[in-house]
């Protein structure tokens, strides 16, 4: 009986004739996917790619080519890891894309280096240069920039960072570290000027103690000259350090391992009969020993103190000596001295060890350097609100000691304020609001702020100055503090650098600090003086005039009366604000087709000798005779409306993204490098083509808020209506149609900003709930009503 089955060769035969076609079909895929820019279909179509090259035979196919294992060149690879790792999100998946792709790199040099070698025995010279062209290749993909970026993924993929990533950052660094070692030394036994150049100092006790005595910028110095001026590769370099110094600094906010055990214990100890409970103990304790074998041996391998993550500590002191080790290293080894990034890390970890003595002690370095900017001062005080020593959370003498704190913070920003000022009066061509001169222009948002005028001294015009936005109280109050020198208490100087001005980072933890505390008036003076700022006075706008002020012939210059735009964060303080100490309010009339129309009255206080006062009452009224309690008397429902009309009509500036980078960097005179030409490759977006950081910047600014805004958004509106379901689900619904325009409930309305396209917008199970909450007793309400009407209907 004849068989039906084919022969197994012929079918070989057709697989391999068919195999080059299906290559190309599936590379075509992948550059369409690259075009889209889209990482999940860039890493489907490499992944279909390299499983259909699985299948040829890849001597006949390929014999010695600059392709990775014959599927992809290393311009294609570099491309791909751009795109993965620019749209990674916050997950393992991400990261294992990237770890993947690295691999896979890694292993195609290995095999190279394996080729070279066995050329080199065979002495076939032609074939060496070629393999060695083809090896330096594909070191431009796997470059120490994209090291950093693999570590940071590594530390900011999780919420969480422990030991377990730290051994993983530690494997990549080495594994790195390894494969520069073989390909130096690969490349200095083919060159043998290479083998007779003298290296400094070899075997000379002298030159050793020379070389102990060098400060690292005469090292550096010496070590170039020597070099014939070339510069020489470090690794690790700055940025590498920093990016392992600030995940050292994150493994901070994990919690207690002595507490974990003690639970653990308590556990096991209620359980002591469970076997599962027994062997989940064991099974911790297996790995937390094995986990510090292998971190012990990559410390030392590393020139790390191996002793400086011992399992019995907590992790505060287990961070600050590992944190200290890779310092260490970084000056003493590297001799690389750090640099504003890292001095601001440095901040960061002695705030979460509670030395503010360091803290001092580094901006006073700074401050010497002259590299003392904003970013540093804006996280000093950001620390300071939350964990300085007379934060929230380390309070030691109750309410006053925070609000001590943000005064002290209010007379840093006065002083960043003043330094704006003075910059502004020494251009000769003044703009922003100053005293009693009020020469800026009429912006929208100033026109609403306007509306925010009150009859009781809140608006900040019937203060005694226009920058001075404090009231009468707090001005006693912050002269008080003067006389203690807050600037020196926050910051450890006496006073801030002039060229020091504050930015949009600035303003909103200031407001974000004072809506907290329920300084409605102080707060929004804030926001009078961001809406007021021009760009170019801003920290930022001062770093473009510079670049603008070398390429200002082939770049349009801004406008001059652009000014500083608010962002979500501030809107969110303000939420946050109202969620905390708005007073609620009873609906007179309901306009169910334009709610903001809507007539309310205030909900009077309870006396203080009736019972059933509400919680939020009782607080309200034992604050009366704070300094600032008129000022929560300002969280009323119409200043509401203000704050959420002028955050509907909120818009991201998109223009300052839209500009072309790459055409600043030409004109300053900056060379682009391979990654760099990779990174400004234009891909389709629906604002035009662009390049891939333009892309990332403008995803930034188009990122709707986050689900935990939201859900202050909705407290508040329920807040300040005293929980009327009718008018909180219609302004809610509101926000929907801003930021999510393919909703159902996506009906045009006057001032919405449907064209703006947002992205992230998600509700989660919070909402829902919440929501459905809200539209269950709006509904039982409408049923009430249609009830009561019927029956009044029948006795009629």
């Amino acid at each position: 009986m004849p068989s039906f089955t084919p022969p197994r060769s012929s079918s070989s035969d057709h697989v391999k004739h068919k195999a080059p076609q299906l290559h190309a079909k599936k590379l075509g895929q992948l550059h369409a996917a690259l075009e889209i820019g889209s990482a999940d279909a860039v890493w489907s179509a490499y992944l279909s790619l390299r499983q259909s090259f699985e299948i040829i035979d890849c001597p006949s196919f390929v014999i010695e080519s600059t392709i990775l294992d014959g599927a992809v060149t290393p311009e294609e690879c570099h491309k791909v890891l751009n795109v993965v790792g620019s749209e990674m999100s916050k997950t393992r998946r991400g990261l294992n894309r990237v770890l993947r792709l690295v691999s896979d790199v890694r292993s195609h040099q290995r095999r190279l280096l394996a080729r070279l070698q066995h050329t080199d025995q065979v002495r076939d010279r032609t074939r060496s240069r070629i393999l060695t062209e083809e090896l330096k290749v594909w070191d431009n993909v796997v470059t120490p920039k994209l090291l950093g970026a693999t570590i940071t993924h590594i530390g900011r993929s999780l919420r969480s960072i422990g030991l377990d990533e730290i051994d993983q950052v530690l494997d990549q660094l080495l594994t790195y570290e390894a494969n520069e070692h073989s390909r130096v030394a690969k490349a200095s036994t083919g060159d043998p000027l290479a083998q007779r150049r003298p290296t400094a100092y070899r075997g000379s006790m002298l030159g050793h103690l020379r070389s102990a005595m060098l400060s690292p910028v005469a090292h550096s110095a010496i070590e170039q000259k020597r070099m014939g001026g070339r510069s020489r590769q470090i690794f690790p370099d700055i940025a590498i350090y920093n990016t392992l110094l600030d995940i050292i600094t994150r493994t901070v906010l994990r919690s207690n391992p002595a507490r974990r055990t003690a639970s653990l214990y308590e556990s096991a100890h209620d359980d002591e009969d469970d076997a599962m409970a027994r062997f989940t103990e064991q099974h911790l304790a297996s790995h937390s020993a094995q986990l510090h074998a292998s971190l012990a041996n990559k410390l030392r391998r590393f020139d790390l103190d191996p002793e400086s993550v011992p399992l019995h500590l907590d992790a505060l002191e287990r961070a600050d000596r590992l944190f200290h080790s890779v310092l260490g290293r970084m000056q003493r080894t590297s001799r690389i001295e750090p640099n504003p990034v890292t001095f601001n890390i440095m901040i960061t970890m002695y705030s979460l060890l509670d030395r503010w003595d360091a803290i001092h002690r580094v901006l006073r370095v700074m401050r010497d350097k002259n590299i003392l900017n904003i970013d540093c001062i804006n996280n000093t005080l950001w620390q300071w609100i939350v964990f300085g020593p007379a934060s929230s959370k380390r309070r030691r003498g109750g309410d006053l000691d925070e609000k001590r704190a943000m005064e002290s913070v209010l007379e840093v920003y006065r002083q960043l304020r003043q330094n704006m000022i003075q910059a502004e009066l020494a251009s000769n061509r003044s703009s922003i609001a100053y005293g009693t001169h009020d020469t800026d222009a009429r912006t929208p948002d100033r026109e609403r702020l306007d509306h925010l005028q009150r009859d009781d001294g809140s608006d900040p015009r019937d203060w005694p100055d226009q920058n001075e936005f404090l009231t009468n109280d707090t001005l006693q109050t912050s002269q008080s503090a003067h006389r203690k020198d807050p600037v020196e208490e926050v910051l450890g100087v006496p006073s801030l650098p002039f060229h020091v001005v504050p930015d949009e980072i600035t303003h909103t933890l200031v407001i974000n600090g004072l809506a907290w505390q329920g300084r409605f008036a102080d707060a929004l003076g804030v926001f009078r003086d961001l809406v007021s700022t021009p760009v170019r006075l801003s920290a930022r706008g001062s770093e473009e005039s510079q670049v603008r002020s070398v390429a200002d012939m082939t770049v349009e210059k801004e406008p001059e009366d652009r000014k500083m735009q608010p962002t979500l964060a501030i809107f969110s303080s303000f939420f946050r604000g109202f969620s905390r100490y708005g007073e609620p309010s009873d609906i007179i009339n309901f306009d169910e087709e334009h709610p903001e129309r809507s007539t309310w009255e205030p909900v009077p206080l309870p006396a203080p000798q009736e019972q059933g006062k509400r919680p939020e009452q009782v607080q309200l009224s034992e604050k009366i005779e704070e300094p600032h309690a008129h000022q929560l008397r300002l969280w009323r429902i119409d200043t509401f409306q203000e704050i959420f009309d002028a955050f509907l009509k909120f818009e991201p500036d998109v223009t300052r993204v839209l500009s072309c980078d790459a055409s600043l960097r030409k004109a300053s005179g900056q060379v682009l490098d391979r990654s760099e030409k990779f990174a400004g490759r234009r891909i389709s977006t629906p604002y035009g083509r662009m390049s891939l950081a333009q892309k990332r910047r403008l995803d930034a600014l188009r990122l709707a808020p986050s689900s935990n805004q939201l859900f202050w958004i909705l407290t508040s509106i329920r807040r300040v209506s005293n929980d009327h379901a009718g008018w909180s689900l219609s302004m809610w619904r509101r926000v929907v149609r801003k930021f999510d325009p393919s909703s159902s409930a996506s009906i045009p309305y006057e001032g919405s900003s449907a064209h703006f396209d947002w992205i992230g917008f998600k509700l989660d199970n919070r909402l829902n709930r919440v929501v459905d909450h809200l539209e269950a007793r709006l509904k039982e309400r409408q049923d009430h009503s249609q009830g009561q009407g019927h029956d009044k209907h029948v006795v009629i």
